[in-house]
């Protein structure tokens, strides 16, 4: 977005700097003067300066709001200090236009901030308030943004006060002063899900109001300098009978007040983005989707394209509108015409650091990591918060694969500012990258604390949820979810995968389902997750068939898509045709050996693949790599330890692997699950029992998709001990949770169910069986079930 404040006023007319007017200055000392550096040396620096003098003279006249007198100054100024650096460096100067540029950033933000001194005049409480605007205090953003960002605080501000009594009073009460539900129930004297509800739908107003401000089409006249608590007082513990506190000096901020308003303002802007997958090429050709936080989707994007070209056609010095084809052009996913256009704004206005810091994430995604960490760098060098310079620390460290490093730089960021909840995002981001989901939800719990709303917090949540195996938590985040994005594609996606896994395939339930999946295909067709529902929709249907048949066909159209050969993989693996299905996985290796999924799906398919010599040289090598590839991922390690004891078999080194990876994660149970059924498999049954009880000890109450198998599988382990009484008491455990998981997933429940009664009651075994395949349980576990129904009917 652009503003058009005095601040960013394009120059009246196009001045260079001449050397010959430098020189009659000779404002610079004699070159001989300086004898710690070499003539060559001395003359570089002039070179250097004759070449971008006159960038840095527009520079100026930019920020300075075509004031020539000032430029000149802080050109002069500028030209003094970059020579007594230049002295002192040891010519480790690797950026010098980027080192020029922000040392003229700093004398102009330096002189802007002296006018304000000068004709600021502190005379009632309002303008005390004005003072500590962050338009005066922030020296992260250029001159521009503050002013945007102010303007559009100005309007939110002016829009809550807008708000009928009803629902100004929760929302402030609760976005600005971080006050609970019940508190501010007890303060109202209403029920807390009308708390809830009000809250939800002065945001709804407010996000409806953002939309049209962003899109231009609202020209509300409002004070974008007024004080802050005009609109937002401070609310103070009242009586119930009390709700506004009219005392003027009573509601004047603090500078802490003042900042956690400003975040809440924040935090209700964002609520403005929406998600958006698109589709982007990376440097080797493979074509990948990503998930992107954008405004509101603007109508006409390609005739806005060809308006913004024909402009910069024809004023090809301004970076205003090529920064808007830019980001709209990142939006779409024309990724390579994004990076030409962010280049020619950088090199026209080198200071916005979001503007470095999309376009390092660009060309990271793509592929191309040395030239983001170059790009990172320079925001860096530009960045003075702290808090900002270690958040781009972090990604500097995500984009060299150094995930501890990132780690520690992302919580440093947090620390720093524990309220921004960008730093949180990006800390859960780099725990999925090692899957440690409960650092995913430790890093998450101070973001839903102050806002329960926030959407993007609640769906990594209830992602980590379900893998810790709390999915009592889980149900409620994702019930929150529906109510507040029920319409965001990445909550639908979830629907979808609940719905499927619950075999709403058929009947009202599977039209809802099929209606929601043909909705997704309208809103991203080049969707690969999209088109494995549509797969499996036909599969868990029982046509097999036509369900492989969307992926074939996805693939043959799209066939630099790696995962469109995996799930295309996996759907041939799952209806029983192993050695196509180890194909189709082969070659989503060889597109794209960078994902845990693809390196798991080839362990779990090419045991069963015909020619098992072949596909065991194959996948000694798989192990071995995924293990250098992925050291802090503790699923790596088990899924290796049981290759290697079940195919190799290599039981020592196996159980020793799989064992890493409860090291890595010693607190979830998921890890000590897997780590047990590796030891059973090595039929070391007394330690066996001692992960499996450790994977249970850790399990919430209700985690039934990993309970029943942990109950079993003590069962069995303590069969094999020759303690009856244990067994039948875990297999008694086991049963009782099939219930409980048959509302998750059908299939496995009977299957499970079988498992345990078709040790005493073989016709309950042979019905759960059979209802297990009615339920279109899938490969390999299907042939497993029909080995068994055939051997009973022998």
């Amino acid at each position: 977005m652009n503003s058009n404040s005095s601040m960013s006023v394009e120059p009246k007319q196009e001045l260079l700097f001449l050397s010959s007017e430098m020189g009659n200055r000779n404002i610079l000392p004699e070159k001989s003067q300086f004898g710690d550096k070499t003539p060559n040396n001395c003359q570089d620096f002039w070179q250097l300066w004759d070449l971008h003098q006159g960038y840095l003279y527009n520079c100026c006249l930019k920020w300075l709001d075509d004031n020539y007198h000032d430029t000149e100054d802080v050109v002069n100024q500028v030209m003094l200090k970059a020579w007594g650096q230049w002295t002192q460096s040891t010519n480790d100067i690797e950026h010098p236009k980027s080192w020029l540029s922000q040392i003229t950033y700093n004398y102009c933000i330096d002189v802007y901030r002296k006018r304000q001194r000068e004709v600021t005049k502190i005379d009632n409480i309002d303008d005390i308030q004005f003072a500590d605007h962050p338009i005066l205090t922030s020296n992260l953003q250029p001159p521009e943004s503050w002013l945007l960002n102010l303007e559009m605080a100005a309007y939110l501000k002016y829009k809550i006060a807008s708000l009928p009594d009803r629902l100004r009073y929760p929302l402030i009460l609760h976005c600005c002063q971080n006050k609970s539900y019940p508190n501010i129930a007890k303060q109202l004297t209403i029920s807390e899900d009308n708390v809830r509800k009000r809250i939800q739908e002065a945001r709804k107003i407010l996000k409806q109001h953002l939309k049209k401000y962003i899109a231009g089409e609202d020209n509300t006249a409002f004070d974008s300098l007024s004080p802050l608590n005009t609109v937002i007082p401070i609310v103070e513990e009242l009586e119930s009978e009390q709700i506004w506190n009219h005392d003027e000096e009573s509601s004047i901020p603090t500078k802490t007040q003042q900042q956690e308003i400003n975040y809440k303002v924040t935090l209700i802007c964002l609520e403005a983005f929406t998600a958006s997958l698109v589709q982007f090429t990376d440097s080797s050709g493979i074509k990948m989707n990503t998930q992107l936080f954008i405004e509101e989707k603007s109508a006409r994007q390609q005739q806005k394209i060809i308006t913004l070209n024909k402009y910069i056609e024809k004023y090809p010095q301004g970076w205003k509108k090529r920064l808007e084809l830019a980001d709209l052009l990142y939006e779409i996913g024309k990724w390579s015409q994004a990076i030409i256009e962010y280049n020619q704004v950088i090199e026209r206005q080198p200071q916005p650091l979001d503007v470095h810091l999309k376009f390092g994430k660009i060309l990271q995604l793509m592929g191309q990591k040395k030239e983001a960490l170059q790009v990172y760098d320079t925001a860096l060098f530009l960045s003075e918060n702290p808090g900002s310079q270690y958040h781009i620390k972090g990604l500097i460290a995500v984009c060299e694969g150094d995930n501890e490093k990132a780690l520690t730089a992302f919580n440093l960021a947090a620390s720093l500012e524990p309220d921004q909840v960008f730093h949180r995002l990006a800390l859960s981001q780099v725990y999925q990258n090692v899957e440690n989901p409960l650092g995913i939800l430790r890093s998450l719990e101070p973001v839903l604390a102050i806002n329960p709303d926030d959407v993007m917090s609640l769906i990594y949540s209830y992602d980590a949820l379900m893998v810790v195996g709390d999915i009592q938590t889980a149900k409620e985040r994702f019930n929150s979810l529906i109510a507040l994005a029920g319409d965001d594609f990445r909550v639908i996606q979830r629907q979808i995968d609940q719905r499927l896994l619950a075999r709403m395939v058929s009947g009202e339930e599977g039209k809802i389902t099929k209606k929601m999946i043909t909705s997704l295909l309208g809103t991203v067709p080049h969707s690969v997750e999209v088109h494995k529902f549509l797969a499996y929709y036909h599969i868990l249907r029982g046509d097999w068939a036509q369900g492989v048949e969307v992926l074939a066909k996805f693939t043959t159209e799209s066939p630099n898509y790696p995962y469109g050969w995996y799930y295309y993989g996996l759907s041939l693996f799952h209806t029983g045709k192993y050695q196509q299905g180890a194909e189709m996985m082969e070659k989503a290796y060889y597109l794209y050996p960078h994902d845990r999924k693809i390196y798991q799906g080839l362990c779990e398919i090419l045991p069963f693949a015909p020619h098992p010599e072949k596909s065991k040289t194959i996948l000694a090598s798989i192990v071995e790599e995924m293990l250098t590839r992925f050291p802090e991922c503790w699923s790596m390690w088990t899924t290796a330890g049981r290759v290697l004891v079940e195919y190799f078999p290599d039981i020592e080194r196996g159980c020793q692997v799989s064992q890493q990876g409860t090291k890595l994660q010693p607190q979830l149970a998921d890890a000590w699950l897997r780590h047990g059924q590796v030891l059973i498999l090595a039929c070391k049954h007394r330690e066996a029992v001692e992960a499996l009880k450790k994977a249970w000890e850790l399990l919430p109450d209700g985690g039934y998709l990993q309970s029943v198998p942990a109950a079993f599988w003590l069962g069995e382990s303590y069969r094999v001990l020759k303690n009856a009484k244990a067994s039948k008491r875990w297999w008694e455990v086991a049963a009782q949770g099939c219930q409980e998981l048959r509302l998750l997933n059908p299939a496995m429940a009977d299957y499970w169910l079988g498992r345990v009664t078709g040790l005493g009651d073989k016709s309950g075994a042979k019905r759960a069986y059979k209802g297990a395949l009615s339920q279109q349980l899938l490969y390999p576990v299907r042939g497993e079930v029909e080995r068994i129904l055939e051997k009973v009917k022998r």
